[in-house]
């Protein structure tokens, strides 16, 4: 992690540090000592934030890839056929 500019520095010199940005990696910016924000690449924000995919998507990703199996009945018959307490079903 490289060391945090004050803001009032990087607004004097933003075109510096966006270039610093996409070339070194993430500028943080620091107020009163305690950083608050970070200046990172179009190319890295896409990577870390806009490509991330949610929960969600990737559930619906693999329900696809396994639909074959998830809606084979076959699988499932032995599991069907017991109780509410795991137990087999005893015919009379």
């Amino acid at each position: 992690m490289s060391d945090s500019i004050p803001i009032f520095e990087a607004k004097n010199r933003l075109p510096y540090y966006i270039h610093k940005a996409e070339t070194e990696g993430p500028v943080f910016l620091s107020r009163r000592g305690k950083n608050v924000a970070v200046i990172i690449s179009q190319e890295e924000y896409n990577e870390k934030i806009v490509q991330k995919r949610s929960f969600i998507d990737e559930v619906h990703e693999l329900r696809q890839e396994y639909l074959d199996v998830l809606d084979n009945d076959d699988i499932y018959a032995d599991i069907r056929d017991k109780n509410d307490f795991g137990r087999p079903v005893e015919e009379e």
